[in-house]
């Protein structure tokens, strides 16, 4: 299991909540400080093969938390976990038939769970008209997806971005995975060989206005904030850029030395953040203060 929560002044809540798709169930948290204070709210989105409770999540969580906001994240629906088993990868087949347009509608639910109350958050502590939203990897393009949909973001900041949904996969790898129906990708950690089928394709070709970043991000009204590791091995740090070039008010911040995932590892062994996840979240913090 993951190590708790490390600062004993946050209050943390777990809940579940409905899926839009697939009669699922999604796990979530949310923390923050209970002061009886109406505090700005910002939703975590983890990224592809990831879950809520990664390495060190839960720490930089509770240092945006500490900074004054409400600080919810939530499992993705298909992402492979399941609320029985959220460190796991239990259920390979409902991570085989994720896609982005799933991925879209999960982030909404997790919206329309704080208006409605279902997080379990007294209703003095939390100000929605104040949401900020934040994303790793894959989960840095669905949040930008997700705020030129819905209003109710109004500031967003991406983690070591994908700029571009098109561009993840050769056409040789579409070609075969179209012929076999199903593209498997392996687990490091885990041994894992984990499933995808071709409908993610399908979904992105029958949903192209929706899931184009770069035109997104281009008509995006809300600030963005691009936090990228000038020494990520799994997306090139000029993804990051680029999306930050594509916004007319979009800023960048490159962390010297920071990997995809600033430094941290899964299981994580200790409660100390790496420096560089420590720079990200300190610069995250006022950031989101700033524009909310």
């Amino acid at each position: 299991m993951n190590l708790p929560t490390h600062h004993s002044s946050l209050k943390l809540k777990q809940f579940v909540i409905a899926a839009p798709h697939g009669n699922r169930k999604m796990l979530g948290d949310i923390r923050y400080l209970p002061d009886g204070q109406a505090k700005p709210v910002v939703v975590f989105v983890h990224g592809f093969k990831g879950f809520k409770d990664w390495g060190g999540w839960d720490l930089m969580m509770d240092e945006i938390a500490l900074a004054g906001f409400v600080v919810m994240k939530a499992n993705l629906s298909h992402n492979g976990t399941t609320p029985e088993a959220p460190l796991d990868f239990a259920d390979l087949e409902a991570f085989g038939h994720n896609n982005y347009s799933i991925e879209l509608d999960d982030v909404g639910a997790w919206l329309d769970a704080l208006e409605t109350g279902t997080t379990g958050i007294d209703a003095q502590e939390i100000d929605l008209q104040r949401l900020g939203i934040i994303g790793h990897s894959r989960g840095g393009a669905i949040v930008v997806l997700k705020a030129a949909e819905d209003p109710r973001i109004k500031a967003i900041v991406a983690w070591a971005p994908v700029a571009d949904l098109s561009k993840r996969y050769s056409q040789e790898t579409i070609d075969h995975w179209e012929k076999e129906g199903v593209h498997y990708i392996p687990n490091s950690r885990t041994g894992q060989q984990m499933p995808m089928y071709f409908q993610l394709i399908e979904d992105f070709r029958n949903n192209r206005e929706r899931l184009d970043v770069p035109a997104r991000v281009k008509g995006l009204t809300q600030p963005l904030l691009v936090v990228h590791g000038d020494a990520d091995p799994t997306v090139p740090p000029q993804d990051g850029i680029q999306l930050k070039e594509w916004h007319p008010q979009g800023s960048v911040l490159l962390i010297a030395g920071g990997d995809h995932v600033f430094g941290m590892r899964h299981p994580r062994k200790t409660d100390e953040l790496p420096p560089e996840a420590m720079q990200v979240a300190s610069e995250t913090a006022p950031w989101l203060a700033d524009c909310l």
